[in-house]
């Protein structure tokens, strides 16, 4: 699926695997984790349905290098020290996941029917990222992250509108992040 100069009108679909849950594929018996990731195929990814926006972001911190020339200070290089891969989305439906971030609750599965608020650990895992094209819906790209996965705004329950989720997806450290085009 090599991604050819062009322009894009991108769908996006967002899956979810939890850290500490079990998976079966590569090899049943695995436990998600930092550097454990479940196969893509695996019947445990949870859909986190209706996806009407996403955007991502790199930012970073950098250190600048001075140097004499001959009697003033010139840059002379910039070494970046810290960066930051954030993935902002708005689901336009409630789920578990959805619940279990806003409410900092216990981890919550479509069976659940209590949860705990502000008595869950950060929420975590391997997210699924999958991108079409709306011309021919092939897929341009796939991201398979491990985040810390979090709610960034109110969310609003009325009687006149959508309940909408704003979640933001932090990329930590692994071995196991990868993107395909």
């Amino acid at each position: 699926m090599p991604i050819i100069r062009n322009t894009y009108v991108i769908g996006t679909h967002v899956y979810f695997f939890p850290e500490g849950a079990n998976f079966t594929l590569p090899e049943p018996g695995g436990t998600v984790g930092r550097e454990s990731k479940p196969d893509g195929k695996d019947p445990g990814w949870y859909d986190l349905g209706v996806i009407q926006d996403s955007e991502d972001q790199v930012s970073s911190t950098s250190i600048e290098i001075w140097k004499p020339s001959p009697g003033h200070l010139e840059l002379y290089d910039e070494k970046e020290v810290k960066k930051k891969l954030t993935i902002k989305f708005k689901a336009g439906e409630l789920s578990p996941v959805a619940l279990q971030a806003i409410y900092q609750s216990q981890q919550l599965t479509e069976q659940s029917t209590q949860f705990n608020p502000l008595r869950g650990k950060s929420v975590k895992g391997f997210i699924q990222i999958q991108r079409y094209n709306s011309d021919d819906d092939s897929q341009v790209m796939l991201l398979t992250l491990y985040v810390k996965l979090k709610v960034t705004s109110p969310v609003k329950f009325s009687g006149d509108a959508l309940v909408e989720t704003d979640f933001e997806a932090l990329m930590l450290q692994s071995s196991q992040n990868v993107g395909n085009i």
